[in-house]
This record gives C-alpha cells, structure tokens and sequence, in this order.
C-alpha cells in the first residue's frame, strides 16, 4: 500500500481519520447578539454579511455539502465563498487559483495563516 501524504489522517489499518472540528459557532438569525459582537449566551453568532467567509476545496465532498447547505438556506449573500487549490502541500490549502496566489478578500496565502 502507498503511504499516505498526511499520515495523522489515515489509521494504522489505512482509512481515513477525520480532523476534529475547530468550528462549533452557529450563525443564527435568532441571535441577540448585535453586528460586530460575538456569539449571544447561546452562541449563536449574528447573520451579518461580509463578517463570514467560507473556504472550500472543489476536490472536497464535504465542501461541496457545505455550498449547497449555504445555498439553500440562502446564505449567498452573507457568506462569501473562497476557493482553494485542489492540491494540499505540507503548509495546507493555498490560494493559487486566485491572482497573486491570495484570496483576495483575506489577503493570505496559506488557508493556515487565517
């Protein structure tokens, strides 16, 4: 068998062991948090566009869960979308599919640095 690129996400019988989430935060429209605040006591988080950016790896299936959830729940206009580049290296998803090799809204070049 072919060693895997990142070995902590493969187990020692070879598949694959998904990362914990570091993004447990509800953006809710119930939230009685105002724009620029943090979560409410709930932690629901306030819909407020241009404060939320959603980056996806088109090669991902999961992000493409993630475009069609923020689709249908018609988020478009307050989640912004960034993609990355569909090869992952040893510093992770890079921008090298926009201009300048940076997203252009958060001006990095490693979805690391965010």
């Amino acid at each position: 068998m072919t060693p895997a690129q990142f070995r902590a996400e493969n187990a020692a019988s070879g598949e694959f062991v998904r990362q914990p989430n570091r993004f447990s935060g509800r953006i809710s429209t119930d939230s009685d948090a105002q724009p620029g605040e943090g979560p409410d006591a709930q932690g629901r988080w306030p819909v407020e566009p241009g404060r939320y950016r959603l980056i996806v790896s088109r090669a991902c299936p999961w992000a493409h869960r993630a475009i069609i959830v923020r689709g249908l729940l018609g988020l478009t206009d307050v989640i912004s979308l960034g993609v990355v580049d569909p090869i992952r290296d040893e510093r992770g998803w890079r921008f090298w599919l926009d201009e300048g090799h940076r997203d252009p809204v958060l001006g990095i070049e490693f979805l690391e640095e965010a």
